[in-house]
């Protein structure tokens, strides 16, 4: 694994925050206090060293086991445009997600346009 800090989390001081809504059970938790440890080794990914080369404490554990903390092949990139774009339609988080259950935003023109005709 190659750790990376997931789209959408930015540290803040001695907290990372999250930018959008959460998906259950975390919704209304978008702040986690972390100690000035975790942040320095958070601070030192680089997208190139895998997890063995840095000394993993039990918060960051606790920061994988949520999906905080992802390998590299599970970042979310934004995307570029709206068209690009993938909605989640089972949740209200717009995370951009390219589970089974999403639609792109140009399907929903598609659909709109169809219906009307």
């Amino acid at each position: 694994m190659i750790p990376f800090l997931q789209n959408r989390w930015k540290i803040e001081y001695n907290y990372i925050e999250y930018y959008g809504l959460r998906a259950k059970p975390y919704t209304f938790i978008r702040k986690i206090r972390i100690s000035a440890v975790t942040k320095k080794v958070i601070l030192s990914f680089d997208g190139k060293l895998t997890i063995d080369n840095y000394k993993i404490n039990s918060e960051l554990k606790k920061l994988i086991k949520q999906g905080i903390i992802v390998d590299i092949s599970e970042y979310r990139k934004t995307p570029q445009n709206i068209e690009q774009a993938e909605f989640c339609k089972l949740c209200s988080a717009n995370t951009y997600t390219t589970a089974r259950k999403s639609v792109r935003y140009a399907d929903i023109a598609d659909i709109k346009k169809s219906s009307i005709t």
